[in-house]
């Protein structure tokens, strides 16, 4: 889906990736999400939140 229709919408995963960073990892190498929504409650401290963050923004 998002090789398809990713240039004309947002592709969030939302409660799939739920900010940890293996997960974001791991959608950014199969590009399944084209953006992040940060939900800093639903991970276990702020320095993952920041970790997962940066590795979306260094995906673009």
């Amino acid at each position: 889906m998002a090789e398809e229709i990713g240039e004309q919408v947002q592709i969030v995963g939302d409660d799939l990736l739920v900010t940890y960073p293996a997960r974001v990892a791991k959608a950014i190498k199969d590009k399944a999400c084209n953006a992040l929504l940060l939900k800093v409650n639903q991970i276990g401290s702020v320095t993952e939140s920041i970790e997962a963050v940066k590795m979306s923004k260094q995906a673009g």
